[in-house]
């Protein structure tokens, strides 16, 4: 049997504590540090080769992370249950961690500050406690690389220009998703990041469909952002929204943490949420749908 580890790593404000500090509560436990220590994987994009592709590199290193004064670790594990997948048990430490994180600043409003990094461990239970196998799961965003500053100010230009000529219900809704796609991006595959991306697609479901429940927009949106038939048929259509609305109703509604296939679910919000933003800067084009393979796994 396995046992997982989550240590994640907050700045903090108005502590004044006189040493390290650690508060054990029955579901984590609470750390006021001065100094904390991460493993990450650094991934860099350094130039283009003969062909334009990006040229990546990655490596691992410790990052050592400051307080000033002190840093706010939260520290919680989980034995190994069934035949959850290592991404799974990550999934539900991490809203463990928001869990506590949260109650920490309704106790003391303010004092958690910026997160600043997490790393994910598991060891067998008849090993040492000090024996932690570090997983890095991911996921990687590989960033753009520009080495033409105009180029890039040229095309930062005429995207605010198509966003400026919208109307304002439309330029709302754009940058709404913008503003919860961006505000997501660093969080990890987990039910708070999709309920982030489902705010973000109703946003503009809001401004391209008719009157009618938030089901029945969110139908209307995919059923204009893939007119395409042959690329994904009317009852297609249908079951993506069912399974997108759904998840979001279970999680909201009833605070379910542990939908199935949430990664899943993240991935395919994320390409309908791309899409929609590209549809209204676009012109109302049809977009691609999500890969075929994620919306099998969703039963779509």
């Amino acid at each position: 049997m396995k046992v997982f580890c989550l240590r994640s790593v907050f700045d903090t404000v108005g502590v004044g504590f006189e040493g390290n500090t650690e508060i054990r509560l029955a579901s984590a436990a609470a750390r006021f540090l001065r100094c904390v220590t991460l493993p990450l994987t650094h991934i860099e994009v350094t130039g283009r080769d003969p062909s334009g592709r990006n040229v990546v590199t990655g490596r691992c290193i410790n990052s050592e992370l400051h307080g000033s004064p002190y840093l706010l670790e939260i520290v919680v594990m989980e034995n190994e249950q069934g035949s959850s997948t290592m991404c799974e048990v990550r999934g539900r430490l991490a809203a463990a961690t928001e869990s506590v994180a949260a109650l920490i600043d309704w106790v003391s409003p303010g004092t958690v500050g910026r997160f600043l990094g997490d790393a994910f461990y598991h060891r067998e239970s008849t090993a040492s406690e000090t024996m932690w196998n570090w997983e890095d799961l991911g996921p990687f965003r590989i960033p753009c690389y520009h080495d033409d500053a105009l180029s890039l100010a040229e095309t930062l230009r005429g995207q605010e220009r198509r966003l400026s000529a919208l109307d304002d219900g439309l330029r709302r809704a754009a940058s709404t998703a913008m503003r919860w796609r961006y505000r997501v991006a660093q969080f990890w595959p987990s039910v708070d990041k999709y309920i982030g991306l489902s705010i973000a697609i109703e946003a503009v479901a809001s401004q391209i469909s008719g009157k009618g429940g938030v089901n029945a927009r969110v139908l209307e949106a995919i059923q204009k952002l893939y007119p395409d038939d042959s690329r994904m048929p009317a009852q297609r259509r249908t079951a993506l929204r069912d399974a997108l609305c759904e998840a979001r109703g279970k999680a909201v509604h009833t605070g379910d943490r542990d939908l199935p296939s949430v990664e899943c679910l993240v991935d395919v919000a994320q390409s309908v949420v791309d899409g929609a933003i590209r549809y209204l800067l676009e012109g109302g084009h049809g977009q691609t749908p999500p890969a075929d393979e994620l919306l099998k796994r969703l039963g779509v």
